[in-house]
């Protein structure tokens, strides 16, 4: 699954996309942010992306979504509070998602 290349491509200033950036490998972050246009210039395709690196768009494609995967990943560690033994504190469910009784319809 891609992030939708809209909801980033307006991010360029939001400071959580720039500290997502520097903790994954400064390979996955040149990648990202070129594809995003975040280096100063517009967004690039797949494509354009591919051909610069010798690659097919597939295996570009590949490479994009597990960059993707991994800042999303590093983005939720680093924001998750930790609990007093310094681990990280469970998650909670979503509340009203698929609890016994409830339905779309009902109110």
């Amino acid at each position: 699954m891609f992030v939708d290349l809209g909801s980033f491509a307006s991010l360029r200033d939001v400071e959580w996309v720039q500290r997502g950036l520097a903790l994954l490998p400064p390979e996955d972050a040149r990648l990202l942010a070129r594809r995003w246009g975040l280096a100063g210039r517009p967004p690039q395709s797949i494509a354009e992306l591919a051909r610069q690196e010798g690659i097919p768009p597939i295996a570009m494609a590949r490479r994009l979504q597990e960059a993707e995967r991994r800042l999303l990943r590093m983005l939720g560690a680093a924001q998750r509070p930790r609990s007093a033994t310094g681990s990280p504190a469970p998650r909670r469910a979503n509340p009203g998602r698929g609890t016994a009784g409830s339905s779309a319809g009902s109110e």
